[in-house]
């Protein structure tokens, strides 16, 4: 569809438009920069829509005639015409009061805030500079010595008068204060009771706190370990079983049985399912009944499984947990069978 020009209504320039804008009611001028210069104009006082008369009122401070809008003054609001005045009506702590500078002498009026309730004490900027400004220039500067270091540094008459000691910079002041509020110095300090070690017999210094919670019996971490190891060894463990670890195999479970348990299972962890070597070791040929003549007894079920050093672990805690979960295992996926025969061992490698 070819273009249509028009002169836009704010400039009189020509510019090139579609029919169907102006159709829609659009194409009167020829840029937003004329749109907003024309509706501001068209539409801006009394012009406008939402236009209000506004209400006259004079300020209750100093008389002055103020113009408000009619919302405000149906939210009895719009009595002053700034802030000053408003404060000055409202709080009369915050009137403007005479004051005599106490540089020159001269009186003015200073206005209180609440960081400064009693005014300014200077009449201007120069009188300021002048009076107090002396104890922040470098010409007013008084010459210290470290205490530290010895080092000579200048530093402003404020600080001389608020400070007992000046030190040169941060590193000397944290020297001193380290030095003079260390050991017995200390606000806070406690004095360390001696104690012998149970472990080893060594005299050692201990707070009375530790002793009170039961701590500080030991004195260092290594005799502690070793205490602990001798109270949870043999017969003292909760985990103790009578001694069954040191019980000897069935002579039928021996290396070439492990491995052909090991070869029926795919060398796979049956609870985690890392493979041998993702392990890095030579899987663990578990008892599921937790009987080590459980290869020489026909009236015990022969059903072992291989796991991992870490799984293996595991199934030392809840024993009777993981003897049915691998009872149940071992009777759905693998029709009761945990491992070749040898025959069985010789085929599957495809030797018979």
């Amino acid at each position: 569809m070819p273009k249509v020009p028009v002169t836009c209504q704010e400039c009189g320039k020509e510019f090139l438009i579609y029919k169907s804008k102006i159709q829609q009611g659009g194409g009167k001028y020829c840029s937003k920069e004329c749109s907003y210069k024309a509706k501001s104009r068209l539409y801006s006082g009394e012009n406008s829509p939402y236009w209000v008369e506004r209400i006259i009122r004079k300020c209750r401070t100093c008389g002055k005639e103020i113009q408000i809008n009619p919302s405000r003054a149906k939210e009895n609001k719009g009595y002053y015409c700034s802030k000053s005045c408003y404060s000055q009506d409202v709080d009369p702590a915050f009137q403007r009061i005479s004051k005599n500078c106490q540089f020159c002498g001269k009186e003015f009026s200073t206005k209180p805030t609440t960081h400064r309730p009693k005014g300014a004490n200077y009449c201007s900027r120069e009188c300021f500079l002048n009076g107090a400004g002396k104890n922040f220039s470098g010409k007013n500067r008084i010459k210290n010595v470290c205490p530290v270091c010895g080092k000579e540094f200048e530093s402003f008459p404020m600080r001389v008068k608020k400070s007992e000691i000046l030190y040169c910079g941060r590193e000397c002041y944290a020297i001193d204060q380290s030095r003079r509020f260390s050991g017995k110095d200390h606000p806070r300090y406690k004095e360390k009771i001696i104690r012998k070690c149970q472990n080893c017999g060594k005299e050692f210094e201990e707070y009375e706190y530790r002793i009170k919670d039961n701590r500080g019996i030991y004195c260092s971490k290594r005799c502690q370990n070793i205490a602990f190891g001798e109270s949870v060894k043999g017969d003292k463990n909760p985990l103790w079983r009578g001694g069954v670890s040191f019980e000897p195999y069935c002579p039928k479970f021996n290396n070439e049985f492990r491995s052909r348990v090991r070869t029926y299972f795919e060398y796979k962890c049956l609870l985690c399912g890392k493979s041998q070597k993702e392990n890095g070791k030579k899987l663990c040929v578990h008892h599921v009944n937790y009987k080590k003549e459980a290869c020489c007894d026909e009236d015990i079920p022969r059903y072992f499984v291989t796991l991992c050093v870490s799984c293996h672990a595991k199934t030392n805690n809840n024993r009777e947990k993981y003897q049915k979960q691998f009872e149940k295992m071992i009777e759905k996926r693998f029709g009761g069978k945990s491992f070749f025969h040898k025959k069985e061992q010789l085929s599957h490698y495809g030797v018979i």
